[in-house]
């Protein structure tokens, strides 16, 4: 098992307090703790276990740290309404439930992403975490765009495949909106955004 995946399990409370403490969002708060995951486990595969992640802990709450202040960058929308006590209670209530769920299909989707051919979830990964165009990837890989095209589909299609054997379907999303690189509908949309740029 990843040590990146067990460090996150076990630390996953402790750091999603401390992204609460920068964002004052427990909804961006979960956005931004998956999201650190899959930048350190994206991080730990490409290392492919030699060298590996010396402290994984510190390496967790250093990309934590680095995502919080990258939103901090990014402005909100103007005039957004941070809602009163009840809206605190009830997302606190959904939070309960969703957090179950999110990180059972985080879980299973590190586990897809795994289980891809090297050389696909290279590719995969380099497009969905590292936000690398086609032609990028191809030249970091060397190999061809089309190659490149080929195994970011493979590797949808595989994780895809993969949650749906565990019950989740392409349309599924959880109430949070997910919008993250667990959510494969929002991961097959890019191909046609990568080719308008």
């Amino acid at each position: 098992m990843s040590e990146i995946f067990k460090t996150f399990i076990d630390n996953e409370a402790a750091l999603k307090r401390l992204l609460v403490g920068y964002t004052s969002d427990t909804e961006a708060a979960e956005d931004l703790a998956q999201e650190v995951f899959i930048r350190a486990f994206a991080a730990e595969r490409k290392a492919g276990g030699k060298t590996g992640i010396e402290n994984p802990r510190a390496y967790l709450f250093q990309v934590a740290r680095r995502l919080a202040f990258e939103r901090f960058r990014r402005p909100g929308p103007a005039g957004s309404d941070q809602g009163g006590v009840d809206t605190l209670l009830d997302e606190t209530q959904a939070m309960a439930d969703d957090w179950l769920e999110s990180r059972r299909k985080l879980a299973l989707f590190t586990r897809a992403v795994a289980s891809l051919p090297e050389k696909c979830r290279e590719a995969f990964l380099l497009r969905h975490v590292d936000g690398l165009r086609y032609k990028q990837i191809a030249n970091r890989m060397g190999i061809s765009v089309s190659a490149v095209e080929k195994h970011v589909a493979l590797g949808l299609t595989r994780c895809a495949e993969f949650l749906a054997s565990a019950g989740y379907q392409q349309a599924d999303k959880t109430s949070s909106g997910d919008s993250g690189a667990g959510s494969i509908s929002s991961l097959t949309t890019d191909r046609e955004a990568d080719a308008d740029q």
